[in-house]
């Protein structure tokens, strides 16, 4: 059976649902792996919406930029260079089966890729006038309201004034608000704006009881983002204007979004030169506010930027002549304005960036400069200098620089980054992807990360948060053992060389993850898993006057199976383990049992998602992240611990072509708690509710 047939058959079997459910799994997995290596605030939603932007826009494969294609996020290196190397040498593509005949994309690379792309002459035809941006560009308008049914202390009516001031109560009412708006022309012109409050922020009906020259007055949404955006392919290649996104390189120097590290996508590591990006989320930390640009002369680009917007803080000292901040300790990055004390902190400081990229980019070599300066308009000084923080960033400037590189020959990817912070710290990253054969893709990654070096918008390939006090290496490997199986699978060793939070002592640790992948026909998809990571903290409970380490070995198996049933009905069973063990203590014990059902009513226009899942875990510490199906613009991947159960119900349906509505109802149970959370968030009771409606309008 030749490959192009065999490719029929499976887009036949597959609906378009059924394609996306096992691109879902693949982009799940890799969520899920951020949320298990931080817990801070992480702006998931950006990586979803770029993906449904595609959905919608598909992407022109034959006209398609290496850029474009790294902008995509689903393919690596090696992959997009065979495929705009296939182009150049045998023209453009004819139809999606020729996919097959290119090394390095099996039948799970396209089906992972299917629902974003499209091969079409047309659109290289199209004249760029007003006429058929008015004509062929879409708009779309969501309305999205969400809320916990149980009442949380922050709602709780207060005895006294002076709990309301006392930041005691939520100043607004408990439901999230958020409106968006985004006009798009294929790839070439993207406007939007954005509008979203957080459950327990104001939201107009407060306003007269504020006065208006204090911090206290406010109207409206909490967070308010816009921008403009153009992409061509003459002298001005990128324009934006409003806010966006920058990453250049390996993300060593400057990387504003969220970017992947150690993920079952072995293959990940090197980071895609995304460039300039619209920013489209809620997140009210990682973007920039200003003004882009890209220019180009044949092989030249210049990417120039401006940014300034202000950010939380917790201010320390006030000018007394001014009565402006002017010492900060740190920055807040919850995005909640719902108490007096958070609206004290919003938007306190002021910061601004300016600073520009020149690359040089061949079909085959691509090099990169990249500085910019960063200004605050007050001095960041830490309350709570200790050891371990001592050389984090301080002061109201800093200075970045950082020269990047890829070269691709034959079937070797070499890429890397060098970077250089105003205090002379240093950062440098290099690896090499390797197609040792058609079946077998190798990736090799080493990172040294000096504890002086500071880049605030930086996001390394790495064990840690923050590029900085880090050296390790990284080995990965992918292979199609036969028709059906598959195994990939990565090894990291690591060192930190300066002390860091709760380690106090230089210390080391390793990871590896192995998953082998059973495909015997187009509807089943079986995924084995092991994960191990060794580190090392604090000894609990020391009385010594000299610290010493132990050790922490946690393990995590997982079994994981999608099966599409039909074109309307497909299961996903999942079934995991997890084993947390710290020296010379009790280890702790974590299960989840998860059982997914996607269902589409045959000849109708409603489609439910429904997941029932139990788990048992000890402790936070053996926690078990899952990722969930949300409406549109809203994320959710808890964390399951202690015991009990969680279900959810998504319902979609088209009410028309242009009009679309989701609703989701969600409950946690606990079997062994009485209370959930804590402080303003606590809920007297084991069970929490949650509640979230989605309109789309389309024209």
């Amino acid at each position: 059976m030749s490959v192009g047939i065999l490719l029929l058959i499976s887009c036949n079997i597959y609906s378009q649902d059924t394609l996306q459910d096992r691109q879902d799994i693949f982009i799940q997995d890799k969520l899920e792996s951020i949320s298990n290596q931080t817990d801070n605030a992480i702006d998931y939603a950006m990586v979803m919406d770029n993906l449904n932007n595609y959905k919608q826009h598909k992407m022109d494969l034959n006209s398609a930029k290496r850029e474009d294609l790294e902008r995509l996020g689903l393919l690596n290196d090696i992959q997009i260079s065979t495929l705009l190397e296939h182009i150049r040498k045998n023209g453009k593509l004819l139809d999606i089966v020729e996919l097959q005949t290119i090394d390095g994309y099996g039948l799970e690379t396209i089906i992972r890729i299917l629902p974003y792309v499209i091969i079409n002459e047309s659109y290289n035809n199209e004249k760029f006038t007003l006429k058929n941006i008015i004509d062929n560009g879409s708009s779309s308008v969501y309305i999205l309201s969400a809320s916990t049914l149980e009442t949380k202390a922050g709602y709780i009516s207060p005895i006294s004034q002076n709990q309301i001031d006392s930041s005691k109560k939520y100043l607004g009412r408990p439901y999230k608000l958020y409106t968006k708006y985004r006009f798009q022309y294929s790839d070439r012109i993207s406007m939007g704006f954005t509008g979203e409050k957080d459950a327990g922020e104001d939201f107009f009906y407060r306003t007269n009881a504020f006065s208006k020259n204090s911090f206290q007055y406010y109207q409206g949404f909490d967070f308010y983002s816009a921008h403009v955006y153009y992409n061509g392919s003459g002298w001005l290649r990128t324009l934006i204007i409003g806010d966006y996104q920058l990453q250049f390189g390996q993300g060593l120097c400057l990387a504003s979004g969220l970017t992947f590290s150690k993920t079952v996508d072995v293959l990940s590591c090197r980071k895609n030169n995304a460039s300039i990006m619209p920013y489209t989320s809620i997140n009210e930390n990682s973007y920039l506010r200003g003004m882009a640009a890209t220019f180009g002369y044949k092989k030249l680009e210049l990417t120039s930027f401006y940014s300034y917007h202000k950010l939380d803080a917790n201010v320390t000292s006030m000018d007394s002549m001014t009565q402006e901040a002017s010492v900060f300790s740190s920055f807040g990055t919850s995005g909640y304005h719902r108490t007096y004390k958070e609206m004290a902190d919003k938007q306190t400081i002021g910061m601004r960036i300016f600073g520009g990229h020149v690359a040089y980019k061949a079909n085959s070599l691509n090099i990169g400069i990249t500085g910019y300066h960063t200004m605050f308009d007050a001095a960041m000084i830490m309350n709570n200098l200790q050891p371990y923080n001592q050389y984090r960033f301080e002061g109201r400037m800093n200075d970045n620089y950082g020269f990047d590189f890829s070269y691709f020959y034959r079937n070797f990817s070499f890429f890397g980054e060098e970077a250089r912070s105003g205090n002379g710290g240093m950062a440098y990253l290099n690896g090499v992807l390797v197609s040792l054969d058609s079946r077998t893709t190798v990736s090799i990654l080493h990172r040294h990360y000096q504890k002086e070096y500071q880049a605030l918008m930086s996001n390394g390939f790495g064990e840690s948060v923050g590029t900085n006090n880090e050296e390790g290496i990284y080995m990965g490997v992918s292979m199609n053992l036969n028709k059906y199986w598959s195994i990939a699978g990565y090894y990291d060793e690591f060192t930190f060389p300066w002390l860091k939070y709760r380690v106090n002592a230089p210390s080391a640790g390793h990871e590896y993850l192995a998953q082998l992948s059973y495909v015997p026909n187009k509807k089943l998809h079986v995924a084995l898993r092991a994960k191990e990571t060794w580190k090392q903290l604090d000894n609990i409970g020391n009385t010594s006057p000299i610290d010493y380490l132990s050790n922490i070995k946690q393990l995590d198996y997982r079994m994981q199976m999608h099966y599409a049933v039909s074109n309307y009905l497909s299961l996903n069973e999942r079934i995991e383990y997890v084993k947390y063990a710290l020296e010379n203590q009790q280890p702790y014990y974590g299960m989840l049992l998860q059982q997914d059902v996607k269902y589409k009513i045959p000849k109708t226009s409603l489609t439910m998602d429904l997941r029932y899942a139990i788990f048992d875990c000890d402790s936070y510490y053996s926690r078990i992240y899952s990722y969930e199906q949300d409406v549109p613009n809203s994320f959710s991947i808890p964390a399951y611990y202690y015991k009990g159960m969680r279900y959810y119900l998504l319902m979609h349906y088209r009410i028309n072509k242009n009009v679309s509505a989701w609703i989701r109802y969600s409950k946690l149970i606990y079997a062994n708690r009485q209370t959930i959370s804590s402080g303003l968030e606590m809920i007297n009771g084991n069970a929490k509710t949650d509640l979230a409606a989605e309109l789309k309008f389309s024209f």
